[in-house]
């Protein structure tokens, strides 16, 4: 397993270290409801979304964000080291995979590699659904493969610690890898 430190904050805008504030101090409800907030955050910029349906659930504030490449990956960082080092709530892991797969892929492979053994139920099949998805649109956009970092052993040994969801969503994403990519083989 690789050794992480937690990431060095470059600043993101105020209105999202806020979210970021209620998910690592805030009531177990502000905690779901910030990690939600920054899922469908991620998710209205890197797919852009229909306006009218995230008007509904995302403040005027944050609607109004137009995050960089650069902010988007540096807000999936915070994420990744609020759920290591702060609070392991599985909708973190599930906001990380709403980022375009640049953004989300590397901080879901070291959440991988530094959780299979230790993760809790729901999380793992946080994490083994967040992956499966941005593979996919990785894949779509001929952004495989991932280097080096073949996530195959690491699936399998989650898979492996949980039985029934997790299982068989480790299950299925080890059979999309096999399929869709030699490099994982």
């Amino acid at each position: 397993m690789v050794a992480l430190e937690k990431h060095i904050e470059v600043a993101l805008p105020e209105v999202v270290e806020q979210v970021l504030s209620r998910v690592r101090f805030g009531t177990p409800e502000d905690q779901a409801s910030g990690a939600l907030t920054l899922a469908l955050l991620l998710e209205f910029n890197a797919r852009g979304l229909n306006l009218e349906n995230y008007r509904l659930v995302l403040p005027e504030e944050l609607l109004a964000l137009h995050m960089t490449r650069e902010e988007e990956r540096e807000l999936v960082l915070a994420i990744r080291d609020v759920f290591l080092f702060e609070n392991p709530h599985p909708t973190l892991v599930w906001a990380c995979g709403k980022a375009r797969p640049s953004a989300g892929l590397g901080p879901l492979l070291e959440i991988l590699e530094e959780g299979c053994e230790t993760l809790a139920e729901e999380a793992s099949y946080q994490l083994l659904s967040a992956l499966g998805d941005l593979l996919l649109l990785a894949e779509e956009r001929d952004l495989l493969p991932l280097g080096a970092r073949a996530p195959r052993p690491w699936i399998a040994r989650l898979a492996a610690r949980h039985p029934g969801r997790v299982r068989e969503n480790g299950r299925r994403l080890l059979w999309d890898l096999g399929s869709c990519c030699e490099a994982y083989n």
